[in-house]
């Protein structure tokens, strides 16, 4: 834990300081013209995107199609997946913190013509509840659900409480008809991933969506195997993701890897996914 990190756990923090938005816009060759409401905290570090990344997404969304952001924060990553979703399509946009869903939903409002965003203040539960996330800093930009770890361990001294939803249940209730045309699921919980993927099972099982998790940091290998566990009963392929998109599949990620790197993310295809080379489906 950082020197400053120990301080404020220890009580002596700086209040909560909050922060607004700029409207900044780019244009993509064939998406046009896009306007993102970057925050205007000094560590949200929005790098914009290029249209080889939106269309490297349509290798896996097509127009039409439901995706499921899980930890959406600011929407830097809802959108280019609400692009390659389409205005047809939806992204249903998961995020706890007060502060920054704020954030998304500006995101969520604008680009309507090409986007669907559904932003929901929610974190993913097993059961509708209230849980205390923590965050790093007076500007609660990172943080999550660390139930479990020690604050010791995770170093965040803000807490907050916020509501948790059980994401089928609540789809099921807004919009049923999206269920059936999940076919991407990202999930950036802060080590909850698994817990999240629980929720769904039984769309995972019926959709066989492409799933995108990390492995987080703070994960202990007992936790670890049963993610990767999870994902391979249900006939998935993990591989580790490319620096350069995050969605490209790497190197194959088998048990005995999951305590190779401290902390990375993977992308999960069907064993039957056209995205998984025959020698390894075999």
């Amino acid at each position: 834990m950082k020197l400053k990190s120990l301080v404020w756990t220890l009580g002596l923090k700086p209040r909560v300081t909050t922060f607004g938005t700029k409207k900044i816009s780019f244009s993509l060759e064939k998406d046009g013209e896009i306007e993102y409401a970057k925050w205007l905290h000094p560590k949200d570090y929005f790098v914009r995107f290029e249209q080889d990344y939106v269309d490297k997404l349509r290798q896996y969304i097509r127009s039409g199609d439901t995706v499921l952001d899980v930890g959406a924060h600011c929407g830097d990553f809802s959108l280019p997946l609400a692009l390659a979703a389409g205005k047809q399509g939806a992204v249903i946009a998961w995020e706890p913190n007060p502060y920054v869903f704020k954030v998304l939903e500006q995101n969520a409002r604008l680009n309507r013509n090409k986007t669907n965003i559904l932003p929901v203040m929610a974190a993913v539960s097993p059961n509708d509840e209230t849980l205390t996330f923590h965050y790093s800093d007076p500007g609660m930009i990172n943080g999550g659900n660390f139930a479990g770890i020690s604050k010791w361990i995770h170093g965040h001294p803000y807490k907050i409480e916020v509501p948790g939803r059980n994401m089928h249940r609540w789809i099921n209730q807004n919009c049923p008809e999206r269920i059936s045309r999940i076919s991407f699921v990202k999930v950036d919980t802060e080590g909850f991933d698994l817990e999240v993927l629980k929720t769904i099972e039984s769309i995972i099982v019926a959709q066989n969506p492409i799933v995108h998790v990390e492995f987080y940091r703070h994960l202990n290998a007992e936790k670890r195997r049963a993610l990767w566990s999870f994902l391979h009963d249900r006939e998935y392929i993990l591989f580790t993701t490319d620096s350069a998109y995050g969605v490209d599949p790497v190197d194959q990620v088998d048990l005995s890897d999951v305590m190779k790197w401290k902390h990375f993310d993977t992308i999960a295809f069907p064993r039957s996914s056209h995205f998984v080379p025959q020698s390894v489906a075999a």
